[in-house]
Parts: C-alpha cells; structure tokens; sequence
C-alpha cells in the first residue's frame, strides 16, 4: 500500500462506526504487530486483540506491581515518555528484559494530548513503512475517541489516575504503593500524609473563571497539585500544614467573597482520595455556621453527615428525626428561642457539665442552671437520661447546632 492507500483505509475505519476495539485490530493488521493504547498516567485505555497472544510484553501496563512498574520507571529515567510527548514523531527503543523492540508515539486531538500507541514487534520486523505509518494511526485513534466521546478533556497529565482516585473506581490491583509510583514516574510527589481541599462557586454574585482559581490556588500551595472536578477546583494538600496556615493561603486568592471551601481529615493512603473528596463535600454542604469565604472543616460537620446517610439509607427526613420535645425551642415568634438552643447545645457539648457550659457561654453558673431549668420546663426533657441526651445531640446536629462553638 502506498500513503494514499492506507489513508484511504484509515478514513473507512474512522465512518464505519464500528467502535474503538475494531479500529484498533485494524490498524494491528496494518501494523503487523500488537499495540496498545494508554493515557498520560501509564493506565491502559485499550488494546488490539492479537495482545493477547503476547502478554508477557504488555503486562508492566495491565498489572501494576513493583517489578513491572520498574519497567516504565526506566522507560521514564531514560527520557523516553519526554521524547513521545514532545512531537509527533515516533520514538524507537527496547523493552527492559525483553528481546522485542518497539516504537510508540503519541495521540492527540489538536492541542489535547490523550496518550500514548506503544507498538512491539512480536509478530513481524518494524520497517520504515510501519514507522511512517505509526501517526497516522494515532490521529485516527484520536478522532475515533472524539467520536464516541471518550477523549480525556483534562489538561494535566496526571488527571486520569487522579480522576479515578476521586471517584473511588481504581482498579482492584492498584495499591497505595502502586499508584504513588505512578503519580512518581509522572514527577507528582506525593507527601506521605494528604488533605484535600476543595474551593467551590457558591453561584450568588458571580460566575467564577475556574482555570483561574485553580492558577491562583496553586500559587497559593505551591507543593499542592489537583484539577477542575465535578464543578470544584480540588487541591491535594500536604496534611501536615495546620489549620490556621490553610485559611490564611486560602483567604489570599481573589474569589473568596464568591466561593466556599471545604477540607478533609488527614488521610495516608491514596486509595482514600475518594473518601477524602466526600469529606470535603460535606464540610461544604452541611456546615451552616461558616459564612462564604471562610474555610469548612470536615470534623464540624461528622454527626450531621453520619445523620444524612441514615436518611438516605432508611428514606426519612430529617425532621422525622428531631426529638419532639424540643419543638417548642424552634417557635420563630420566641426571639430567646435561639439562646436556648445554644444554652443546651453548649451543656450537651461540655458533657452536661453545668460549670464549663457557663464558660463557653459567658455566664455565670447560676444563670446557667436557671436557664436549663428554663428549657426543662418549657420542653420537659430529662436532662439527666442518657438515651435522651443522646437523641437531643442527634437532633440539634441535624438543626446545625452542633457542634458549638
């Protein structure tokens, strides 16, 4: 086949509408060898059909242990990964251990790299012919990915594992060593312990440029790296810096009057970014305290969360678990209704203890037993059962009183 020839097939492939697997065994064919196709994070997107006849050389991408992963982690010490991505030419080499040669070169859609074609001459001799040939088969990878929808739009090249990490669906083979190997051969160091904040528009004034939050947020951590998810810019954060520090960066950035953060526990393994994603979630969600711009923390928000996927779980509201008897303390038309609510979050908070209660509150302790005896009177509660205290916790957290602060 000459150039025309095979642009020709190439073309017919892309209309045919077949789907990505029927391409890829095509242009094999035309290759004359296996390949696969894997995104900027070294996870396998797909392969040509005739890989399965040669596991032994695609396994450093399908199963991620050490040994194999000390495959791309040379592959990456030697420049290769750099050489792919910087042009459209392909790049010629070997496989570590291997007797088979490949060449790959990368896929792209525009400006928009999405990955990689890594190509290994298991079946046939590489020619000048395949090496020519190689691009064009990336381009027609690509626009059959455009196509069905499936090019990876996110701008960082570590997006892909990172995705996956947020949205909790990794593989079952990756562990927390695995993948921090990967965001390692990708040059993302991982810090042993990690926080994730997110910084989401609250949509009242204004709309928010989210590439240039996520710029000036990344100024603002410069160790930190993350992406545009779900409508959030997300920050992988270092977990040892300290409360006051996160607020203090965050604060600096232009859309604090126009945007609303929230920021997880600290967690050690990356197998908890999803868990840490909904922790943030729910610091912004469920905190009613914070006003915008100010910094939403998980650990003031565990009992209303825990209270909302017992809701979902048994399809009850959440007024349908607020103890009866302190309805009267919601009565709008009582202006010192509020005052009591915070009077017996700030005794439930203390441990019912009467004295410390009074601190939080600024009172003297004597005013505070009258004011108890004041909520007892008007709710008829026992202050001094447990299992009522208990459902009087449960109750103001769902309110938004508590914790007190």
């Amino acid at each position: 086949m000459n150039d025309v020839d095979y642009k020709a097939k190439l073309f017919e492939m892309i209309i045919s509408g077949k789907g990505l697997q029927y391409v890829m065994d095509e242009c094999s064919e035309l290759l004359g060898n296996p390949f696969v196709f894997s995104n900027q994070s070294l996870q396998l997107v797909c392969k040509s059909s005739s890989c399965n006849l040669f596991p032994e050389v695609f396994n450093w991408i399908e199963c991620n242990n050490e040994e194999k992963m000390r495959v791309a982690e040379e592959a990456n010490s030697a420049g290769y990964f750099r050489d792919i991505y910087a042009s459209d030419s392909p790049v010629c080499g070997n496989i570590t251990g291997i007797q088979e040669n490949w060449i790959a070169a990368r896929v792209r859609l525009k400006n928009q790299v999405l990955g990689n074609i890594l190509v290994a001459d298991c079946q046939s001799a590489f020619t000048k012919e395949s090496q020519e040939l190689l691009p064009f088969i990336c381009q027609t990878i690509a626009f059959t990915l455009q196509q069905i929808n499936k090019p990876n739009n996110d701008y960082h090249k570590y997006a892909p594992l990172l995705i996956e990490l947020l949205d909790g669906n990794l593989d079952d083979n990756y562990n927390d060593e695995i993948v921090r190997t990967h965001f390692k051969i990708l040059n993302q160091m991982l810090p042993p312990k990690m926080r994730i904040l997110i910084v989401r528009p609250n949509g009242l004034e204004r709309t928010v440029n989210m590439s240039i939050l996520d710029a000036q947020l990344s100024a603002q951590f410069p160790l930190s790296f993350g992406i545009i998810y779900k409508n959030d810019c997300v920050r992988i954060l270092d977990g040892t810096l300290t409360n006051e520090a996160i607020e203090e960066r965050s604060l600096r950035y232009m859309y604090r009057d126009y945007t609303t953060c929230g920021i997880s526990r600290v967690f050690a393994s990356t197998l908890s970014m999803h868990d840490g994603y909904l922790q943030a979630d729910a610091a912004v969600r469920l905190n009613k305290k914070s006003t915008k711009g100010i910094i939403k923390y998980f650990d003031d928000v565990t009992g209303p969360f825990l209270l909302e996927q017992t809701v979902a779980a048994n399809n009850m509201s959440a007024e349908g678990m607020i103890l009866p008897e302190i309805l009267p303390l919601l009565e709008t038309s009582e202006t010192s209704n509020s005052e009591r609510l915070q009077d017996l979050a700030a005794y439930l908070s203390c441990g019912r203890n009467v004295t410390r209660a009074a601190e939080l509150r600024k009172v003297h302790k004597n005013s505070m037993y009258y004011r108890l005896d004041r909520i007892i009177e008007l709710t008829d509660l026992n202050l001094n059962d447990d299992d009522t205290c208990i459902q009087l916790i449960i109750s103001l957290s769902l309110l938004g009183v508590l914790p007190f602060r």
